[in-house]
């Protein structure tokens, strides 16, 4: 029964009296009398349509009735929503409480004149309340609709979290829409470790007229202003800052140019087991597409004897990571500063393991060149990131630090520091015997390894 809990439907229509040889023929200037109720659950309903991550929920009803002359009859209809629940598994949207009507009256579907009338109205389980009213022309299908946010909040996720409040609205056309909308976020939490992981990267490539063709294709205008007053914070990997700002879209609904900036209210990250502080925090977007906004984040730190900035600079899509100091000093005799108070070439062995260790950590902020530097700085021959298999259990890895050089063409000495849980210290000792084969030990507080290598290169 497709979710449907009850249906009543009746129709009289007016036929002409049958003649002699005649069949009877319905009445067009006759009056006509017809209804159609349905009752039903939208759960199952929601069925029918291609729905993947989306489920619906709630008591839908539907009752449409003609009348007057059967050449021009008049519609009156109602489709009503009570009780209802719309959740988004994927996006992590959840609204309750939904009510929704939709109905039009006196509806001449010859003339295709009438009104239709549109209500709607959710909540977010807590506090929070969306509403929206409005009607639409059928000879023009105009619409005219707005509507209001009241402390929303209708987000569940790990990452992300806004309490949103507003108002917006629709006018135009279903084909060519305009949307306005002004919007604040009261309070919104990002949660940079919690935040979906990459994927592979799709290259665009540039075509001329297919540009101008997406252009000319542009559905819709939108104008928009975002409010973020304070208290938009984000947090993750040492970086907890609160940020405020204005940000506004305008131009076509599916290409539209953002601009406005966001200014860091304070920061703080910790990093390299230093807590740095924000003396400078802008992100600015320019207005052009794909949006991509402008990062200008510094991040202080008050040695002893230097002052060390670290300068998220460029863009969110290719940030870049600078390390610079006052008095002005290579990198890694910042590093060397603000760690030990000391420069790099007076450093003992477990001290220039403990700034490798710390390079490594910026080189996950910004790029591997990071290591390659430090390497020539320290003189060593190799300073490497390991990732290896922990013998038991497959989907457990440990990372660790590796930095050492070679005493002899075919003897290697080198150390390796764990990284993130993985704390353990240990010597790395390798002998090549012959082309392609050697030796390989390890001692750790924890265990001891050896085994021989083998490898050809193709």
């Amino acid at each position: 029964n497709y979710g449907i809990s009850s249906a009543d439907i009746h129709a009289s229509i007016p036929f002409t009296a049958p003649g002699a040889g005649k069949m009877s023929l319905p009445d067009m200037d006759g009056n006509i009398a017809a209804r159609i109720a349905l009752k039903g659950q939208l759960e199952h309903i929601s069925k029918l349509l291609p729905l993947s991550d989306q489920k619906l929920a709630g008591a839908v009803s539907a009752d449409i009735s003609a009348s007057g002359r059967l050449a021009a009859p008049v519609i009156d209809a109602a489709v009503q929503l009570a009780d209802g629940r719309f959740v988004d598994v994927a996006q992590g949207v959840q609204l309750s409480g939904i009510t929704f009507g939709c109905s039009a009256r006196q509806v001449d579907p010859v003339r295709q004149s009438g009104k239709i009338l549109i209500d709607f109205g959710a909540n977010d389980g807590r506090k929070g309340s969306i509403g929206m009213h409005g009607n639409a022309d059928l000879a023009t299908m105009v619409f005219d609709v707005n509507g209001k946010i009241d402390s929303l909040a209708p987000l569940r996720r790990q990452d992300i979290n806004l309490l949103l409040s507003g108002s917006f609205g629709l006018k135009g056309p279903l084909t060519d829409p305009a949307v306005h909308a002004d919007i604040v976020i009261d309070k919104g939490r990002i949660e940079l470790a919690n935040l979906p992981g990459g994927s592979i990267t799709e290259l665009e490539i540039y075509q001329p007229e297919q540009e101008k063709k997406k252009q000319e294709d542009s559905f819709g205008t939108i104008d928009a202003h975002v409010r973020i007053p304070n208290q938009l914070f984000i947090q993750g990997y040492g970086l907890d800052c609160e940020w405020k700002g204005d940000v506004y879209a305008k131009g076509a609904l599916t290409r539209p140019s953002v601009t406005g900036s966001l200014e860091a209210v304070r920061g703080t990250l910790d990093i390299i087991g230093k807590n740095f502080k924000l003396a400078e925090g802008k992100i600015s977007f320019d207005g052009g597409w794909p949006v991509s906004p402008l990062l200008n984040i510094d991040m202080e730190y008050q040695a002893s004897n230097v002052t060390a900035d670290i300068i998220i600079g460029g863009t969110a899509s290719n940030p870049k990571l600078n390390l610079t100091s006052k008095p002005v000093l290579p990198r890694d005799e910042i590093l060397a500063q603000v760690l030990f108070g000391q420069s790099s070439g007076s450093l003992s062995h477990v001290q220039a393991l403990q700034l490798a260790s710390a390079v490594a950590t910026l080189a996950g902020f910004g790029g591997a060149d990071v290591l390659g530097q430090t390497r020539k700085a320290l003189g060593i021959d190799v300073l490497k990131l390991n990732s290896d298999n922990d013998g038991k259990d497959s989907d457990v890895s440990r990372t660790t630090l590796e930095m050492g050089t070679y005493i002899h063409d075919n003897v290697y000495v080198g150390m390796e520091q764990g990284v993130g849980k993985s704390n353990d210290t240990g010597a790395v000792v390798e002998i090549e015997l012959l082309p392609g084969v050697g030796v390989q030990a390890k001692t750790f507080s924890t265990k001891s390894e050896f085994g021989i290598k083998w490898k050809k290169n193709y």
